[in-house]
C-alpha cells in the first residue's frame, strides 16, 4: 500500500487508491459536471489502469441529445503542491476534446479528488500523482492543522 513519514508535525504519505474507488470518484465527479443542462457522464460502468491514466468507460450525452457509449482518458500529475487532472482523450461518438463539459470535467475531478483525499486532514500538499496496473498512486504531505 505505502506508508508514512512523520516529520515534526508533517506527515507524508502514499496512497493507492483502488479501481472500485476510483471508479466512484470519477462517477460523482462527471455526474456533477453540467454544462447548459447536459452531465458528461450519465453512467461510469467501469475504470482501468494503464501505465499513466485511468480510462473510464460509459454512457454520455453527444451534442444532438443521443446517449452514447465510449471511454475517455484521464491523467493524473501534480504541479506546484497541486494535484493535477486531465482528460487526454474522449472516444464517445459526436464529442471532441473542445467539449464545453470536458474542458468543466478537468477543473471538477481534481476538485473531487483533491477534496476526498484532503477532508479533514489539515493542508495537504500533493507531491506525487501516477497511475500504474495496480492503482492510482498518491503522495501527499499533510501539516497537522493547530
Amino acid at each position: 500500500m505505502g506508508g508514512i513519514t512523520l516529520s515534526g508535525n508533517k506527515a507524508t504519505v502514499d496512497i493507492t487508491l483502488t479501481e472500485d474507488q476510483v471508479n466512484r470518484m470519477i462517477a460523482n465527479s462527471t455526474s456533477n459536471t453540467v454544462v447548459d443542462g447536459e452531465e458528461l457522464l450519465t453512467d461510469v460502468s467501469k475504470v482501468e489502469f494503464h501505465d499513466g491514466y485511468v480510462r473510464s468507460f460509459g454512457t454520455m450525452r453527444n451534442p444532438d441529445g443521443d446517449e452514447v457509449d465510449g471511454s475517455m482518458d484521464v491523467a493524473f500529475s501534480t504541479a506546484d503542491d497541486v494535484l493535477v487532472v486531465e482528460i487526454t482523450a474522449v472516444d464517445f461518438p459526436g464529442v471532441t476534446m473542445d467539449d464545453p463539459r470536458i474542458v468543466k470535467a478537468n477543473t471538477e475531478l481534481a476538485r473531487s479528488f483533491t477534496q476526498t483525499v484532503s477532508e479533514n486532514n489539515g493542508d495537504v500538499k500533493f507531491l506525487e500523482a501516477n497511475v500504474g496496473d495496480d492503482g492510482l498512486h498518491l503522495k501527499i504531505e499533510v501539516k497537522a492543522s493547530k
